[in-house]
């Protein structure tokens, strides 16, 4: 990644307003013991949340000013925190919201209860629950495709930070943050676990404790539509490919080839606004993500269920675009900045510019007009609803690919057709 405190200055004015927090050696020592004493119940010293409390005080003052933040470190945001397992008012809140937007598509629990009998049990079956592990199994590819996109905006709210409590609590549960940590300690030649705790670190005298680590940055909380997400490249200061971010849900009007047009259009123009900007940092290849905002966003949120997507036609206008973050031109063998619907591999002639420009060499040398360049880029998406969503979707959730790596994670694990039963009925009921 590239960190946000690195080119946030630049792009102040293409993004969304942040404010950074140093956390030092030991603060992100006691994050990592935080995380393992909630998972693994490892006995922790209280010094741990000493160094916490103290940076919960600077905080404190941030969030006086700015109430409804995101919060996430210089690499990388808890996002796999979306939907936390062990609370129950979010599981409750989950399972409430599925209901209402079953019931919206026409989809009762007798509907549920006859699909089931169908597909898992014998009619002489006295009980059958309707849980959320089930529930894939039991929708229709569209009806499935309309739960997975208000999952996904729905479930954002659990980032939405308003007290420096919520702040630690999300940073000391997410793997990400966990993973990026232990990365950052080794950049610093720290070998974490010759320590037993934090008084440990702190005696030793190579170590100096207080040190930067990384940046907490505080941001602005701005509500972005997952399917207004776009992940984009560039080469040699060239957008060369946009791609839908969020590869799982189907959006019928990116059919529209005024759509097409408008979002590969507007998505230009921007690119080229910040090419300066780009300039002052250096940075001539990149992955850069967008959101967009249109004059359907209300629309698309409350008309959800009724299947809005088939009515945004030639009436959708952008009004807006923000830069999200800035990521490397690379994938690292698959460790790195993620292609969405690109593969760095098959369509790297694409990703460096030549499929438009020409070879990499003829790069800086192709003066195309826009017309020229909007018409050769490539915009990818989910051009049509999927054969088995099942199959092809959830596997990336257990992979914690995406935003919600938790929630339905074990239906993959449970490929024995016999043992179903008895596997959904641990888990809670939708009716």
């Amino acid at each position: 990644m590239e960190n946000v405190e690195i080119w946030y200055d630049e792009l102040k004015e293409y993004t969304f307003e942040s404010q950074f927090i140093e956390l030092s050696i030991e603060t992100g020592f006691a994050l990592k013991k935080l995380y393992q004493n909630n998972f693994w119940n490892k006995k922790i010293s209280a010094q741990n949340n000493i160094i916490i409390d103290h940076q919960k005080q600077k905080l404190f003052k941030i969030l006086q000013l700015n109430k409804d933040s995101f919060i996430r470190l210089s690499t990388r945001s808890p996002k796999d925190q979306v939907f936390d397992l062990d609370n129950p008012q979010q599981k409750l809140e989950i399972m409430l919201g599925i209901q209402n937007l079953l019931k919206a598509l026409n989809i009762d629990k007798q509907e549920l209860i006859l699909r089931a009998q169908n597909q898992y049990y014998s009619n002489n079956d006295s009980k059958i629950e309707i849980n959320i592990q089930k529930l894939p199994y039991l929708l229709q590819d569209v009806e499935l495709n309309q739960v997975l996109i208000w999952l996904f905006n729905y479930t954002k709210k659990y980032l939405k930070i308003q007290n420096a409590q919520q702040c630690y609590e999300l940073l000391q549960k997410s793997e990400r943050v966990f993973v990026d940590l232990t990365n950052l300690l080794i950049w610093k030649n720290i070998n974490f676990n010759q320590y037993q705790d934090i008084e440990d670190l702190q005696k030793d005298e190579k170590i100096d404790e207080k040190q930067q680590l990384c940046y907490l940055c505080v941001r602005k909380w701005i509500d972005i539509l997952d399917e207004n997400e776009f992940r984009c490249f560039f080469y040699n200061k060239k957008l060369t490919a946009i791609s839908q971010y969020n590869p799982y849900i189907y959006l019928p009007y990116f059919n529209e080839k005024s759509i097409q047009i408008q979002i590969k259009t507007k998505i230009y123009d921007y690119f080229e606004k910040i090419i300066p900007k780009l300039t002052n940092l250096n940075i001539e290849h990149g992955v850069i993500d967008f959101a967009i905002f249109t004059n359907k966003d209300q629309e698309i949120s409350s008309q959800l269920p009724k299947n809005f997507q088939n009515n945004i036609k030639s009436d959708f206008l952008i009004e807006k675009i923000y830069v999200i973050e800035l990521n490397p031109f690379n994938n690292y063998q698959g460790a790195g900045t993620g292609g969405a619907y690109f593969d760095w591999n098959s369509d790297i002639d694409i990703l460096n510019g030549s499929y438009i420009y020409g070879k990499e060499k003829l790069l800086q040398q192709q003066n195309l007009e826009k017309e020229q360049v909007i018409e050769k880029l490539q915009f990818r998406f989910q051009n049509k609803q999927r054969d088995n969503l099942v199959d092809k979707i959830f596997p990336l959730f257990d992979q914690k690919e995406e935003l919600l790596p938790e929630i339905l994670k074990n239906i993959i694990q449970q490929n024995d057709h016999d043992n179903k039963k008895t596997f959904y009925q641990k888990y809670c009921t939708i009716f």
